[in-house]
């Protein structure tokens, strides 16, 4: 019964979250950015997007299922600046009516995508926590690893799209977090002895 409520309040948090964000009385100030958005840079804002929401869900599985102390205190390290990179990227795309919903792409390498990510989602739900700890700390480090690659490659076909300070300073944010989880999390395998620095 409990992992059902903890299901529901993770499918149900992100519509409630996106129907109150509608409740104010104020427009939000909009400008259309003076160019098309690179369709390859827009593709990876949405995965961006989609990678801060899952984190952030994640994290709230993650401390039902339990951690140690300094697993722990990454996953609210997690939970925070996911959340706080999700608010900043969203707060660009309205301002510059750019949507960010995700999709996978049509044929079966989608397909194959999808499956993973439910395999994946899956194997983390059904975990024990000795299990659930580890599985964690190598699947975030292998994320934070792609989403870390594609803010540098987002923000090097921007800088030459002269896309604007506002999208450039969220993927300059993005890779500071993204660079400082990735140490955090290498320094947790290391603990753990489930990595091993090159010579040691």
């Amino acid at each position: 019964m409990r992992l059902k409520q903890i299901l529901a309040v993770i499918f149900f948090a992100p519509i409630l979250f996106l129907g109150l964000a509608g409740c104010s009385n104020t427009a939000p100030e909009r400008t259309v950015i003076r160019q098309p958005l690179n369709p390859a840079v827009l593709q990876i804002l949405r995965s961006l997007a989609k990678g801060h929401q899952d984190k952030t869900q994640l994290a709230f599985l993650a401390d039902f299922k339990g951690l140690s102390k300094s697993a722990g205190a990454f996953n609210s390290y997690m939970s925070a600046s996911q959340g706080k990179l999700l608010d900043q990227l969203k707060a660009w795309a309205r301002k510059h009516q750019v949507k960010l919903q995700y999709f996978y792409r049509p044929g079966l390498f989608g397909k194959a995508q999808k499956i993973i990510a439910d395999d994946e989602g899956s194997m983390l739900l059904h975990s024990n926590s000795a299990d659930f700890q580890k599985r964690y700390l190598i699947m975030m480090y292998m994320d934070y690893s792609w989403q870390l690659a594609m803010d540098k490659a987002a923000g090097q076909q921007a800088r030459i799209d002269h896309a604007g300070a506002g999208l450039m300073q969220y993927l300059h944010d993005a890779t500071a977090v993204n660079r400082q989880s990735l140490a955090d999390l290498w320094k947790l395998l290391e603990h753990y002895h489930w990595q091993k620095s090159p010579g040691k």
